[in-house]
């Protein structure tokens, strides 16, 4: 079982993100936000979460891949972050 709470405290939201919009169907904005909202709420406010997004979009790591719906996922430039492939929290590739 993924540790999300260690993962979004440790690691910076660019690669939470990363990771979060790798699965095939990407992830929404709401998710994403309840997500930091849980274990960032006074660091990492939501619009700092759509500033970091908009900033990914436009270097090409992330796209919406539902325009309008706010789905997004991976990007021409994705790249998968390092803990990822470390396995921490819980992830198995």
């Amino acid at each position: 079982m993924i540790n999300f709470k260690e993962m979004v405290t440790a690691e910076t939201p660019e690669d939470v993100i990363a990771f979060m919009v790798s699965t095939v169907n990407g992830i929404d904005i709401p998710h994403l936000d309840r997500l930091f909202s849980r274990f960032l709420a006074s660091q990492f406010n939501h619009y700092e979460m759509l500033a970091v997004c908009q900033t990914m979009g436009e270097n090409g790591l992330i796209k919406f891949i539902e325009e309008g719906k706010g789905r997004i996922g991976k990007g021409p430039n994705w790249l998968e972050p390092a803990f990822v492939t470390e396995g921490k929290y819980g992830i198995h590739e």
